[in-house]
């Protein structure tokens, strides 16, 4: 058997193959030890999979964090409070029994809008109702609708007594019967 050395050819084909092939010989040799990454082996006994620990968790009710920028997330909004609406619906003959009066809390959709009826009298109430910002407005189907809502802030705690304005179709027009802003 004649051993001939390598030629360029042969240098091209086998260099590709044998550094890869050196490399891995390497770390399987040292355990893929490092002056950077010491390899870590565990103590005689210990268990990998885990074991339940029976000492409580340590006490950080003092420790501070750090502030980070951003914002906060806002509460939830309130559907109940101490602030008070009222009021009444007038037609053109007077007070409107069976109206509806529709209620919006104008916070992100939530909650949803609360609908009254008016009473006998044309009068309606919704008590225990949280502060803030709101639009009211009041209709019966199919004669009667308010073009305009009244669209105010009512702090917590506070009661607001509103007349709303009327209007009616007659003969397919609007008309304006008569307008009274809240008191």
């Amino acid at each position: 058997m004649n051993l001939y050395p390598p030629t360029l050819q042969d240098l091209r084909v086998a260099l590709p193959i044998a550094i890869p092939l050196t490399i891995m010989a390497v770390f399987l040799l040292r355990g893929c030890e490092t002056a950077a990454a010491p390899l870590v082996h565990p103590p005689a006994g210990f268990n990998a999979a885990g074991t339940a620990t029976t000492q409580p968790a340590n006490n950080l009710t003092g420790v501070q964090l750090a502030a980070v920028d951003g914002t906060t997330v806002p509460a939830d909004v309130r559907a109940t409070g101490s602030a008070h609406l009222s009021g009444s619906v007038n037609g053109p003959q007077g007070p409107m029994p069976g109206a509806t009066v529709r209620v919006e809390h104008l916070v992100d959709g939530k909650p949803p809008p609360v609908d009254v009826l008016t009473g006998p009298d044309g009068r309606w109430d919704l008590p225990n109702i949280a502060g803030g910002r709101y639009r009211i407005r009041a209709f019966l189907v199919p004669s009667f609708a308010q073009v305009e809502p009244q669209v105010f802030f009512l702090d917590d705690g506070k009661e607001q007594s509103f007349e709303l304005t009327s209007m009616i179709s007659w003969r397919g027009e609007w008309y304006v019967v008569h307008l009274h802003g809240f008191k």
